[in-house]
């Protein structure tokens, strides 16, 4: 199992698996990188970016078809050691095995042992996986939000080392009930708010679909569409029209299908669409026109936006959320779908980091950051992490 880093990366991405750059002996994104926008699984680009920065890590991206499970054996902040093994083994006896190797033994698949001691077990996902989950503790999930450190990557404590090359297996049934999808679900996700395909929602889409890059096969372009398609679906658009939009010419004579590379052929486009309908995890219509001119917009809180979502939601994380246009980092890794809460606010874009920052960001500090946009209007963020 000797590769070198760069071999490794090109192993992972020939799995299916998107891979993208990060610093030198660290788990971070390059300085001023959308590592969400600028991953890829193709061998040749994957070069080119190692040619381009000297000992740079990678990083992984799951995405909705794999998942990481993570036993964290890492220090924790009052110096104890984490016990993700340990209490993995204990789930794993409650079910009839004798401990992580017999489970192993009998569920082969990708291993990649952390340089805290842990593990990262590769497997194929059953449906969408997000960070939230219901292992015991120190065991953590990375699926479509997040990502891990890729195999071979190194830091101060040693290297991301593989145990085992094997395929990535299936995630066994038993250990589904333990994963969820990402996100918390208004229970009327499918309840439009406005009525669909009013003519002004579907201008609005269009406008705003012509701002808007098209999906490259090799640069998450399966990502980029969904999420693409979703906010299609959040300007108020049906099903239906979420197709026609996405391959109705807009101001410049062209589709954004067309502009795709390759463009998605429409049984393809449908598949996705109902993904994305199905998966919503707010109500169809949260950017349409009509649904803002009945929003009311709060005064700011005393004590600001940082404070209020503090003592609302005391829960230490760290999110990004703009207000009216105005972005400030705040203390929270569980926003729940709060819609009293949240619908006194215009609009939401949160993105998550790893340090507590209360300095106002601008927009372009937003476009240029290492973590991707949520946009909902009902509060339901995807907090981003990595491993």
């Amino acid at each position: 199992m000797s590769r070198t880093r760069l071999g490794w990366a090109q192993f992972m991405a020939a799995k299916g698996i998107s891979v993208f750059i990060i610093q030198p002996g660290s788990k971070r994104p390059l300085d001023g990188y959308s590592w969400y926008l600028r991953q890829s699984s193709d061998a040749d680009t994957i070069a080119s970016w190692f040619d381009q920065t000297e000992n740079c890590n990678y990083g992984v991206h799951l995405g909705a078809e794999h998942l990481v499970v993570d036993l964290d054996e890492g220090l924790r902040e009052d110096g104890t050691r984490k016990q993700g093994i340990r209490n993995f083994e204990k789930l794993l006896r409650e079910r009839g095995y004798d401990g992580l190797l017999d489970f192993l033994e009998k569920h082969p698949t990708l291993t990649v042992r952390t340089p805290g001691g842990g593990f990262h077990l590769y497997f194929e996902a059953p449906f969408p996986c997000g960070l939230s989950n219901d292992f015991p503790d120190d065991i953590d999930v990375r699926g479509v939000t997040g990502y891990a450190v890729g195999p071979g990557s190194e830091d101060s404590r040693g290297e991301w080392r593989v145990e085992d090359d094997s395929r990535v297996a299936p995630l066994p049934a038993f250990l589904t009930e333990y994963v969820r999808e990402p996100g918390r679900k208004d229970p009327n996700a499918s309840v439009p708010l406005v009525e669909l395909d009013l003519e002004e929602s579907v201008e609005e889409a269009l406008r705003w679909l012509d701002g808007q890059e098209p999906a490259v096969e090799g640069r998450n372009g399966d990502d980029h569409t969904y999420w693409t398609l979703a906010s299609l679906r959040d300007f108020g658009l049906s099903e239906e029209m979420v197709l026609q939009v996405a391959n109705r010419p807009g101001a410049d004579g062209t589709s954004w299908n067309s502009r795709c590379e390759p463009p998605w052929g429409d049984a393809e486009l449908e598949v996705k669409i109902s993904n994305v309908f199905s998966y919503a995890q707010n109500r169809p219509g949260v950017r349409s026109p009509a649904w803002r001119a009945q929003r009311i917009t709060a005064a700011e809180p005393e004590g600001g936006w940082s404070h209020y979502i503090r003592q609302r939601y005391p829960r230490a994380g760290s999110l990004t959320l703009a207000v009216d246009n105005t972005v400030t980092a705040v203390g929270a890794d569980d926003i729940p779908g709060d819609a009293e809460a949240v619908t006194t606010w215009d609009s939401l874009v949160g993105f998550a980091d790893d340090e507590d920052d209360d300095r106002p960001l601008s927009a372009a500090e937003i476009a240029a950051s290492d973590f991707p946009r949520v946009e909902y209007a009902f509060g339901s963020f995807f907090p981003i992490g990595f491993v």
